[in-house]
């Protein structure tokens, strides 16, 4: 009810792994995101680099 388990109830290595898997989808798409975008910017910035660098 308030998110406090009963003494009696037991919390099993499963359910768990399951609630955490659960809780941490949303971060790891986010972190999939930020991958791209980083992918990006470090593309952007070589290619001026070398832009730079052989113009």
């Amino acid at each position: 009810m308030n998110g406090i388990p009963c003494p009696n109830e037991r919390v099993t290595r499963a359910h768990l792994d399951q609630s955490l898997q659960r809780e941490l989808a949303p971060i790891r798409t986010e972190i999939a995101v930020l991958k791209w975008m980083m992918g990006v910017v470090i593309g952007g910035l070589v290619a001026l680099i070398i832009k730079g660098f052989f113009a």
